[in-house]
């Protein structure tokens, strides 16, 4: 069976129809991509292409035209008989392209027709956790709808709602918990959405979980929490909100570091301000034994050290070998309260 298609540059021939170019792609992969409906129908119509057929990546004409939001060759294809829920060598199937590149209507396609929303690729993510991600938010409802578990793991733990508060997508979040979505589960590191969303300074998404009930005190598995990654990372407004949520000041981390040294370990100034008018212990020993004060004088930060002394902090204060003063010597060949700007 032989014909031309007028409007792609491949031509219709049984022995040539099912034949990969350069790139690994057939006529009607190509065309699915490109979203050329008539093309698809045509060579669907003189039946001498595989509906199935794949690239050496694993990917089908379905999977292509859903990558590219094509929904009307989405419909020729799926009509035709391709498999909604066939994997590429990522396990990836037609329904993770569509909710990663945020296309509804191929979504909600690909749902009414059979395509399982619970499918895993290697690393153990789901369609829900890539639209999450990204914040596709209709995408996310429609897979919620579909039955998508809100709870599901990768290989690392990570759920959609963890990477939805790491990706900052408070739209997402809000659909998550309300789908149930446990916001007090732990990832392989054991760090949890609040302690993400923390870390990447994400206030709005933050905020949104301890609303919810997310414990502001949990720690991950090196006894980090919300509270010492906002103060070390400067996260000025996160800080301020944790704090209000009632977090325990002098919690200490597996170096038996506070907040506070936290804060001056990141040199943030305005973070070491916040926890001192919140109550924080000035003169707290962490690792080695060093207080805020040796910290900041060790990296030479001149804000973050007039700030603790402007609180009152212990000037003379010694770790196990000795005083502020001496680290200041020994370090500078100074002293640097009789020098500091």
């Amino acid at each position: 069976m032989e014909g031309t298609c007028n409007h792609c540059v491949f031509p219709l021939t049984e022995a040539q129809s099912d034949k990969y170019d350069t790139q690994g792609l057939t006529s009607l992969i190509y065309a699915a991509h490109q979203g050329k409906v008539k093309c698809v129908t045509q060579i669907l119509k003189a039946q001498v292409a595989d509906v199935n057929a794949e690239t050496t990546d694993g990917h089908s004409a379905l999977t292509a035209a859903c990558s590219t939001g094509q929904l009307e060759c989405a419909k020729e294809l799926i009509k035709a008989g391709a498999c909604v829920n066939k994997e590429n060598k990522q396990k990836w199937t037609a329904l993770f392209w569509a909710a990663n590149n945020g296309h509804n209507n191929c979504t909600i396609q690909l749902i009414e027709n059979g395509a399982e929303p619970n499918i895993k690729s290697i690393y153990g993510w789901t369609a829900l956790m890539h639209a999450s991600y990204k914040g596709h938010l209709k995408v996310t409802q429609e897979l919620i709808k579909a039955g998508a578990d809100a709870n599901t793991q990768g290989l690392d733990g990570w759920t959609p709602l963890m990477v939805a508060s790491w990706a900052g997508q408070v739209k997402c979040i809000k659909e998550l918990l309300k789908a149930g979505a446990d916001h007090n589960k732990q990832n392989s590191q054991g760090r949890t959405a609040l302690i993400l969303a923390s870390h990447q300074g994400h206030h709005n998404c933050l905020t949104q979980l301890i609303e919810a009930g997310a414990d502001v005190n949990q720690a991950d598995n090196h006894y980090i929490t919300a509270l010492s990654l906002a103060s070390f990372f400067g996260h000025t407004q996160c800080l301020r909100s944790i704090i209000v949520a009632r977090a325990e000041l002098e919690h200490i981390d597996k170096d038996g570091d506070t907040a506070l040294i936290c804060a001056a370990l990141g040199k943030q100034p305005e973070c070491l301000k916040i926890l001192i008018e919140a109550g924080a212990n000035l003169n707290s020993q962490g690792h080695r034994s060093y207080t805020p004060l040796m910290w900041t004088v060790i990296m030479k930060d001149w804000k973050s050290i007039k700030v603790l002394v402007d609180a009152g902090v212990g000037v003379n204060r010694q770790n196990r070998w000795l005083d502020c003063s001496h680290v200041c010597c020994q370090i500078w060949g100074i002293r640097v309260f009789e020098v500091a700007p």
